[in-house]
């Protein structure tokens, strides 16, 4: 997630566990994010989306309260969404 905001201004949105695959080589597991389809390109002085997406378990609570009403999507609603996914793997 962070060498897609920080290197190429991509936000992806849609961070579930649907979207993260890992692979383990001889001597590390790695985790990478799939599926851009969410995903919002940002130009260089923009820090946010202005779209709402993502898996509703998943997304960022400030999010889902507030429907309708136009809310950017940014880099810690993606990061909130790390942490709903580390509690589903850690319950199921």
């Amino acid at each position: 997630h962070r060498s897609l905001y920080k290197k190429a201004g991509i936000l992806h949105c849609d961070v579930s566990i649907y979207n993260i695959i890992r692979m383990r080589s001889t001597s590390s597991l790695k985790g990478f994010l799939i599926d851009l389809d969410y995903a919002h390109q940002l130009s260089n002085s923009q820090e946010q989306s202005p779209c709402i997406t993502g898996t509703a378990p998943f997304m960022a609570l400030e999010l889902l309260q507030t429907p309708g009403t136009p809310t950017c999507h940014t880099w810690r609603y993606d990061l909130e969404s790390f942490f709903y996914v580390l509690i589903w793997l850690c319950i199921m």
